[in-house]
């Protein structure tokens, strides 16, 4: 941060008097799960009803199934991908059917939400249903179901909030053809969200540099996708640099201006290069010419002082005018109502 400093002072005296005028200025500066876990691929998968109604969330009561999440699957080991590619996966969800019977369908309606490498949201509503989901056995086995896809493109990030889940009831043991939203329950649940897991991926806060030439840059990285314990490791162009010690952290400080990459790796070594490009002022702050109005009587309070135009300011621009006592007297561009006397400006 730099600090313009500007410093008029008027000295008034009885007519007659020669007045001084002076001015200056300066620079400124999982947890446990104990039931069976099964795979389940779901897809937009159209419902025989044509209109979704749900009950109150608090009828909800029955916890015989949970979702506990979300992967597209399709591709790679890794799910692995050239960043700006279109892609297109199935949506495969983990159930655990926490009861020792068969349940014949099993649905869930929400908003799809893909995140964008720019941070361009895009949302659209998703349903899904498949089933039977099979009940709990001592070697149970996977399986999967092929529906619809998911299009998105590499590196963007995807969840699915504001879910409502639905499953078999009692009578008349509903299933994909049959089930209503509207009488479920207390076969039913909801879920504020579910990350899918597209493969190792992560986000990133920048914080830019608030003061021409400065060091105070920040990168705050999140990991998620892929199978955690993660690692970093960094490197930087276009004028950045890594401070010492932080070449393998997984978010950075004291940072110059530039271009930064990190390459983030899961514990199955698969990888991904989230790019953040940090910027700043191209040039120091700095304060135009300041003026002033004059007392026009002795012991008046009519004096007026205007700041200057500032330059090259990151947000917003805070003014403290001070009088000869070091007093702030305004905390505005401009201040009227004054008496006679030095006042200096400070823009931050």
């Amino acid at each position: 941060m730099r600090r313009v400093t500007t410093s008029d002072s008027k000295h008034f005296a009885l007519p007659g008097q020669q007045c001084e005028h002076k001015r200056n200025l300066f620079s400124l500066f999982p947890k446990s799960v104990f039931f069976l876990l099964y795979f389940l691929v779901v897809g937009l998968v159209a419902f025989a009803q044509t209109t979704t109604t749900f009950p109150s969330a608090s009828s909800c009561t029955s916890k015989d199934l949970e979702l506990v999440g979300a992967t597209l699957t399709g591709g790679n080991t890794c799910n692995s991908c050239t960043p700006g590619t279109i892609l297109t996966r199935t949506l495969t969800l983990a159930i655990n059917n926490k009861t020792g019977s068969s349940r014949t369908a099993f649905a869930f309606w929400g908003t799809l939400v893909i995140t964008h490498a720019d941070n361009s949201v895009e949302t659209s509503p998703i349903k899904g249903c498949s089933g039977p989901i099979p009940p709990t056995g001592p070697l149970p086995s996977s399986y999967s179901k092929d529906f619809n896809t998911i299009t998105y493109t590499c590196g963007d990030a995807l969840k699915i909030k504001d879910l409502f889940l639905a499953w078999t009831d009692a009578s008349p043991k509903s299933t994909c053809a049959t089930i209503n939203s509207a009488t479920i329950n207390p076969k039913c649940g909801t879920l504020p969200e579910i990350q899918i897991n597209a493969g190792v991926n992560g986000s990133a806060v920048a914080g830019n540099l608030t003061c021409f030439g400065a060091s105070n840059g920040t990168i705050n990285l999140t990991p998620f996708g892929g199978t955690a314990p993660y690692t970093f490791s960094w490197s930087a162009s276009n004028g950045g640099s890594i401070p010492s010690g932080q070449s393998t952290s997984e978010d950075l400080t004291g940072l110059t201006k530039g271009t930064y990459t990190c390459v983030i790796s899961d514990s199955k070594s698969c990888t991904f290069s989230k790019v953040v490009t940090l910027t700043g002022p191209s040039a120091a702050l700095s304060l135009g010419a300041s003026s002033k109005t004059d007392v026009t009587c002795f012991g008046g309070t009519n004096g007026t002082v205007t700041a200057g135009t500032v330059s090259n300011a990151v947000g917003t621009v805070h003014y403290s005018w001070k009088n000869a006592s070091n007093v702030e007297v305004a905390t505005t561009a401009n201040k009227s109502g004054l008496p006679a006397g030095a006042y200096t400006l400070t823009v931050t």
